[in-house]
């Protein structure tokens, strides 16, 4: 993977950089409550939500992930992980969240536009997303066939997901069960 600097942009009173490894509890936390806002967050729903959503240990690549900061209090935040569809390497972008009093501001699409150009400038050949709307496709993605991914521990096919193709001609071919790649741990 070709080196890629840091990011560090201020905008309208807010920081947007990648995230660093002192910031995994503040993200774990912002994206229990981004997805769980109705719910009261203590430390046995964080560990819950860590549990039942992280299978293995995490390995998303902080080069391509990232945070909103207010101060120092993380706001919203995206990662991506690396993955690899039967022979083709890519990335998984998500999960993005964003505090509930801080939507509505952009946030949520300059870490979604920041993390796909990371992970299109990385040289990955393409770049996977689990959306249910379809103001992706405006970038380019696009849905696959229902049973062509499959999540490598077993599951149904990806009913949500899409993808956005960096390399010509692999859609078609880019069949199998998903699973995490190693590299970059």
């Amino acid at each position: 993977m070709p080196k890629q600097p840091n990011v560090n942009i201020e905008l309208e009173g807010l920081t947007f950089a990648n995230e660093q490894r002192v910031d995994q509890v503040a993200v774990d936390e912002v994206m229990v409550k981004a997805f769980l806002s109705t719910q009261e967050i203590t430390d046995d729903v964080l560990h819950k939500y860590v549990r039942n959503n992280v299978e293995e240990p995490l390995s998303f690549v902080r080069l391509m992930s990232f945070v909103c900061r207010d101060g120092d209090r993380i706001v919203g935040a995206i990662r991506a992980t690396p993955i690899q569809i039967g022979k083709y390497k890519g990335f998984l972008r998500g999960p993005l969240g964003v505090l509930s009093e801080y939507r509505k501001r952009g946030i949520g699409s300059r870490l979604a536009y920041m993390s796909f150009m990371a992970i299109k400038n990385s040289g990955a050949e393409f770049v996977l997303i689990d959306a249910k709307h379809d103001w992706h496709k405006h970038l380019g993605f696009k849905k696959p066939h229902q049973h062509q991914i499959r999540y490598a521990h077993g599951g149904g096919a990806a009913t949500d997901w899409l993808v956005h193709i960096f390399k010509n001609n692999i859609m078609e071919n880019m069949i199998g069960k998903m699973s995490l790649r190693r590299e970059y741990d």
